[in-house]
């Protein structure tokens, strides 16, 4: 059994205590509330018994819970009480709610009728289960440890959830055949998404997987030759150069706070080595590049608190993670993530107390770069690293296209 499931039985036994002492605590309190009802001294007793035990019931669950988030790493948590207390805690007020619903209930059967008073409490009891239920719904995400929620984040961003795959068409036939490196795993009939330089797409269907020995029903970190096909069963092609073919979602379509997937850069980024001397391609990267929203993991002035997942902050930003020089420590290079598979890869953005995660876009990363920052280094730790210098920044603001799109060229903020 592992130790995650055994923490969860564990939680679930002390949840089951904790309801019952909470329903046996409700109806010590209704039949004291009851004018008919006789409460005897010795009845305190068994009460304070089942007060003591529902608290001590509720620790255990948060003691539990906080330490099966630590097997995920850091956890950051609603007043770090956790989900699990939290679920508790709710199930024991609709108990309570529950039982003072009876026993209005049943006064109304021992009087013969029903006062106006008593249904408006009915009422008001299930508005208050509503907002209560409402509320726990909005904000259990905050609650999950931050590597599940990323670990969400990685499987809300793919078509075939955790299963991810890209592969840049460095060239294509008018047959619809096309021909590239592909990076992850695929299987014919598998839906995809195809992105053109020009940031349009469309979704097709994988046809057909083939080799140099034949077809094959599934691929997986090679080279390979794909044909796709379209809703109406018809073969996609020829495709303009460096088209992704991708399992994973554009962010354009996905919620604001899960904007952080740039699936043609990342495939780029996998090309640039083979093709940084073909002008097309260089002058795709860099639109890719200016137009993406990075995740840019930053240090909490504060301490830690629920939302260390955020979108772009209303305040600026005081210090980013950085990477350091190999020719000097004094230099550093700021890390930026291209999405959140990349970022659970890199410990330093996501294992570290009172690290926060934000979303920018690339003219505003660059804004707020200091004076001893070198520049970005896109993925640190991956596959895809890429290392772009001052001068190469200097060369893309310069241009007359960013300039005429982001405004004119940045300044480095003041060293602090």
């Amino acid at each position: 059994m592992s130790e995650k499931l055994k923490y969860w039985l564990a939680s679930v036994f002390f949840t089951f205590v904790f309801e019952i002492c909470v329903l046996l605590g409700a109806f010590f309190v209704m039949e004291f509330l009851d004018g008919d009802a006789i409460i005897f001294p010795d009845t305190y007793i068994p009460l304070f018994i089942v007060l003591t035990g529902g608290l001590i019931s509720l620790a255990a669950i948060a003691l539990l819970n906080r330490a099966h988030d630590r097997i995920f790493g850091i956890s950051v948590n609603m007043m770090k009480f956790g989900r699990w207390g939290m679920t508790a805690l709710l199930m024991g007020l609709i108990i309570i709610e529950a039982v003072m619903i009876w026993y209005s209930y049943k006064i109304a059967v021992r009087n013969n009728y029903i006062q106006a008073n008593q249904i408006v409490r009915v009422l008001f009891l299930i508005l208050l289960a509503f907002v209560a239920v409402s509320i726990y719904v909005r904000n259990y995400d905050n609650l999950r440890s931050r590597m599940e929620r990323i670990d969400r984040l990685v499987s809300e961003g793919s078509i075939h959830k955790l299963r991810r795959f890209g592969m840049l068409v460095e060239s294509s036939e008018k047959n619809g055949q096309l021909h590239g490196q592909l990076r992850g795993s695929a299987k014919t009939g598998d839906e995809v998404n195809v992105l053109f330089p020009d940031t349009g797409d469309l979704r097709a269907r994988i046809a057909g997987l083939f080799t140099a020995e034949g077809e094959i029903r599934e691929a997986e970190n090679m080279e390979v030759t794909m044909v796709l096909e379209g809703k109406d069963g018809r073969t996609i092609g020829p495709l303009v150069q460096y088209t992704v073919v991708t399992d994973v979602d554009p962010a354009a379509s996905m919620r604001k706070i899960i904007r952080a997937e740039n699936p043609r850069l990342n495939a780029m980024l996998y090309g640039l080595a083979g093709h940084h001397e073909d002008d097309f391609f260089m002058s795709t990267f860099i639109y890719d590049m200016c137009h993406a929203a990075f995740i840019v993991p930053s240090p909490s002035s504060g301490p830690t608190f629920a939302h260390d997942i955020v979108d772009v902050p209303d305040t600026p930003l005081h210090s980013f993670l950085t990477v350091s020089s190999d020719a000097s420590k004094d230099m550093r290079a700021v890390a930026v993530f291209t999405d959140w598979n990349k970022l659970r890869s890199y410990p330093p953005a996501v294992r570290r107390e009172g690290m926060q995660c934000t979303l920018m876009r690339f003219c505003d990363i660059i804004r707020h770069l200091k004076e001893k920052d070198t520049g970005l280094i896109i993925n640190p730790g991956c596959g895809n690293t890429f290392y772009l210098s001052r001068t190469m920044i200097d060369s893309i603001v310069a241009l007359e296209g960013y300039q005429e799109e982001f405004g004119a060229s940045y300044s480095a903020v003041s060293q602090d």
